[in-house]
């Protein structure tokens, strides 16, 4: 794949920062397609598996620095004495807080920590396996094969990629950006050794390269992955076709990508709900906070009621009652008529099929709306593919294929599907020209003055503002669009616009950037309009006196997951695209642009 090549990278390492369960995998140039997915980890409970839990301990007293992470954190938490657990926090599900929005909800966290620490907290962590991981495997083979200068790990000779929710925003892809910059995972914020991917996006490359243990057959050009994890279910749809020079295959994607708030989390909550009402009263809450029946409540959440979940659907007697095991604390708290009921059945909850189908039909539903959806607007595709932790439970796997299989479209779920995301994260980083274009979710764009015209949002007096050296009036809510929605951007691709200030002698300009979910539109003041992000150049004073004399420039680069901003102030050669401002104030007058006609 000579034309799609590394680059100077030598190391590809993907990481997979999920809401239940986060991982790494791995590869070297030397590697060929040999992807390596680590799988044994600290504290681990059980079988080797791709993933350790997203936790972090910390005594309340310093949060500064997490005391374990992952299995660790859960088997020290739950080890402690009773009497000293009050005095330490385990954080658990905390990627949910990049996702506010969609998780409406969710606890507040504590005190002095930010989504952004706990993230970098948690990758720090993290990337000390990684490292220790890659030096000791490569650094063994360097003394192999005496090839110590090419060899031998160094994170520097890395290039990472990160995967992302299809749905995540800009502000919180800045987030996690600035959270691997608190991890040293890179040394600037924009550095290019760090990559952000969607996380379908990831496995839609996974899937093309093992085509042949999904089932896929030569024939299949166009697949829908749906990764479904334990916050959010992603889907996108892609085509693949071989590249301009030469025979490798690339991936375009065919439609704009979709994001659910509907993963494993909320099947979970829907079982813990009924629990509650069938204990009754408040006895399965104070149950659960109380500290002396931590370790009980997470063998139960993450052990019993997991393993329930994941094989209903799959016995022989669909028809049976799936029976779960009690924690006997959680049956000691209830009251007697409710002890003695769950005591006669060996302290188990006995639940009926359509009972426990109920925690997965909302969710499920949803998909299968979200995913019809797509592949009509996609015109189709030859089959669909089930990846991600959640793609294990035989029931989702069967409910979906009832809603989504065709003639000629099967659905499957490969067993690389828990992986794959973390396994095409290193392609991804490897290749990233592998991806060869993507259809805009959204239309982007800058607001800036334009000529009023009637019908245009209007000021005081019924018209826009009046410019003197214009003798004329703008409309300061005008809409420049750069790409709009669905259409097809190549990757790497960018658009420069030309813009000069609007009043004379101004000492700034800010450039607001807007999305909106229609194709075409005229004004920021439109319903479909959101504000995203703002970039801010600074003029120096006594720079022009008449505006059309000063040229600024905005460019659109549309190369990973989010799109880069650079704003140019073409006289001082000034640039920033760093400089997103997530907020939604009302900017005062000197810093409105003006489009160049």
């Amino acid at each position: 794949m000579s034309q799609l090549g590394p680059g100077s990278f030598r190391y590809f390492i993907s990481v997979d920062f999920g809401t239940h369960g986060s991982g790494f995998a791995y590869s070297a140039a030397s590697d060929g397609y040999e992807v390596k997915t680590f799988q044994y980890w600290p504290g681990q409970r059980g079988q080797p598996a791709p993933k350790t839990r997203t936790a972090l301990m910390y005594h309340l007293s310093d949060t500064s620095t997490p005391l374990a992470w992952g299995w660790e954190a859960v088997g020290q938490y739950t080890d402690l004495p009773e009497e000293q657990r009050p005095h330490f926090i385990l954080l658990k599900d905390f990627k949910l807080h990049l996702m506010p929005e969609d998780f409406k909800e969710l606890q507040p966290l504590p005190s002095g920590l930010s989504v952004r620490k706990l993230v970098g907290d948690f990758l720090r962590c993290l990337m000390e396996l990684v490292n220790s991981t890659l030096t000791a495997h490569y650094g063994s083979r360097q003394a192999e094969h005496g090839l110590e200068s090419i060899l031998m790990y160094r994170p520097s000779m890395a290039r990472f990629c990160l995967t992302v929710p299809a749905g995540l925003s800009q502000s919180s892809m800045v987030t996690m950006r600035e959270a691997a910059l608190d991890a040293d995972i890179v040394p600037t914020l924009n550095s290019p050794a760090l990559m952000l991917a969607t996380e379908p996006e990831a496995a839609a490359l996974i899937v093309q390269q093992r085509s042949h243990l999904t089932g896929l057959g030569s024939g299949v050009r166009r697949f829908m992955v749906i990764d479904m994890g334990g916050g959010t279910v992603d889907m996108t749809l892609h085509k693949s076709e071989a590249a301009l020079q030469g025979g490798d295959l690339v991936l375009t994607e065919v439609t704009h990508r979709e994001c659910l708030p509907e993963g494993a989390t909320c099947v979970d909550a829907r079982f813990l709900e009924h629990l509650a009402g069938q204990l009754g009263g408040d006895t399965y809450a104070d149950w659960a906070s109380d500290p002396a029946n931590a370790g009980d409540l997470l063998d139960f959440k993450y052990m019993e009621w997991e393993a329930c979940k994941c094989s209903f659907g799959g016995s022989n007697n669909a028809a049976a009652p799936v029976q779960v095991s009690v924690p006997y604390s959680l049956v000691y708290s209830a009251d007697d008529s409710t002890r003695d009921r769950l005591e006669e059945v060996g302290n188990r909850m006995l639940l009926p099929h359509d009972v426990m189908a109920s925690f997965f039909k909302p969710s499920l539903e949803a998909i299968a709306a979200k995913a019809k959806d797509m592949l009509a607007r996609a015109g189709g595709a030859d089959t669909v593919v089930l990846v991600g932790g959640f793609s294990g439970s035989k029931h989702a796997i069967c409910y979906l294929r009832g809603k989504l299989e065709a003639p000629g479209r099967p659905l499957v779920a490969p067993a690389y599907a828990r992986s794959a995301v973390l396994e095409g994260g290193v392609w991804y980083a490897r290749y990233p020209a592998a991806i060869a274009a993507r259809c805009s979710s959204m239309s982007y764009g800058v607001r800036a003055a334009t000529r009023w015209q009637p019908g245009a949002p209007s000021r005081v007096g019924g018209r826009g503002v009046w410019l003197p050296h214009k003798q004329g009036y703008r409309c300061i809510e005008g809409f420049h669009q750069y790409v709009a929605k669905d259409e097809l951007v190549k990757a790497g691709s960018s658009i420069t616009k030309s813009f000069r200030p609007l009043y004379p002698e101004q000492t700034s300009v800010v450039f607001d950037i807007y999305g909106s979910l229609q194709k075409a539109a005229k004004y920021t003041t439109e319903e479909s309009m959101v504000k995203i992000a703002s970039v801010r150049i600074d003029i120096p004073p006594d720079s022009y006196k008449d505006p059309d004399d000063y040229a600024l420039s905005a460019n659109f680069s549309f190369g990973e997951a989010q799109i880069t901003v650079r704003c140019v102030d073409e006289q001082t050669g000034n640039e920033q695209r760093c400089t997103l401002l997530f907020d939604s104030s009302e900017l005062c007058r000197e810093q409105l642009a003006d489009l160049s006609m």
